[in-house]
């Protein structure tokens, strides 16, 4: 294969080009992507290790797919182009200097060491402009990052963050931000107040967290999902979750809810409403016949016999 002719290397392919002389300009993409049996082969950690001198082969990258191999050495004037960075299994040492990532848009590290004191913070210079921070499974985040750095964010992924236990305050200077996934963070209970300030918010899911409210406010005016299924410590809803008038989709199966607010008759763009397996909500509020838009209504699995009067009115 000449290497010269290709915008997009993978695996082994990716490989040879580190052992070329030549600067690989057109190349765009390149993933780097260790095997299961290759990790368990290699005993030194030295050999899935990748210097500077090997990435100034490669000027022009814009993706670059780097899952369990470390990187070391001075960054200077290298990656500048460079939109997305997946870095699975990126290690907690971290061993770089001059790092700029200057027009990142998208950071993905996603079952790796990184934690709220992981050096990268701050030792990377990362994009105003990022948009994407995905950190799913990196089981050793306790707290989040400081996100002031990161206001441009638009997704942010933190579902199987499994020790997470606090969102830093400064969450609520993301005011682009769009998609708050926090789904399977277990120990997380408290939700920051902050929440509450992220105008441009459109799906907020909390699935199998310990979350005991549902942190909403009438400036979330963008807010169309939420999502809070076999949430254990969810048992009740406070009344500002009427304040939510573009709320198209609501979910808490599972939860410990007994009953719901007499605001939700505020909800009128709502279209789903699922209770199922809330086995301990035994009544519907009246207030349930004026959601004139709802189309689905699960309570599979509830301990609710008899539908209130008012349901003839949807």
């Amino acid at each position: 294969m000449k290497h010269g002719n290709n915008s997009r290397l993978w695996a082994t392919e990716a490989r040879k080009i580190f052992k070329q002389d030549e600067s690989q300009t057109k190349v765009e993409a390149l993933c780097l992507d260790m095997d299961t049996t290759e990790q368990n082969d290699m005993d030194d950690r030295s050999q899935t290790c990748l210097t500077a001198d090997e990435f100034k082969r490669v000027p022009n990258l814009h993706l670059l797919i780097l899952d369990h191999f470390d990187i070391k050495h001075d960054f200077s004037n290298l990656l500048l182009k460079l939109l997305w960075l997946r870095w699975h299994g990126c290690p907690i040492a971290f061993n770089v200097i001059n790092l700029n990532l200057v027009d990142l848009v998208i950071l993905d590290l996603p079952w790796s060491k990184v934690t709220e004191g992981w050096e990268g913070w701050n030792n990377i210079k990362l994009s105003r402009k990022m948009k994407v921070l995905i950190l799913r499974g990196c089981v050793d985040l306790i707290q989040t990052p400081n996100f002031s750095n990161f206001k441009a964010l638009e997704i942010l992924i933190l579902e199987y963050c499994s020790h997470l236990v606090q969102i830093d305050p400064s969450i609520g200077q993301l005011q682009h931000l769009q998609i708050l996934d926090l789904k399977f963070c277990t120990d997380l209970s408290n939700l920051p107040r902050e929440l509450d300030s992220l105008e441009a918010l459109r799906e907020l899911r909390l699935d199998g967290t310990c979350a005991e409210d549902i942190v909403v406010s009438e400036d979330m005016k963008h807010l169309k999902t939420v999502s809070a299924c076999n949430c254990k410590s969810l048992a009740q809803v406070s009344s500002e979750i009427g304040d939510i008038k573009s709320l198209e989709f609501l979910s808490m199966d599972g939860s410990e809810l007994r009953t719901l607010p007499d605001s939700i008759e505020r909800l009128e763009k709502l279209r789903q409403l699922s209770l199922r397996d809330c086995r301990l909500m035994w009544k519907l509020p009246d207030a349930i016949g004026k959601l004139t838009s709802l189309e689905n209504l699960d309570l599979s699995s509830t301990g609710i016999d008899k539908l209130p009067r008012a349901i003839g009115n949807m």
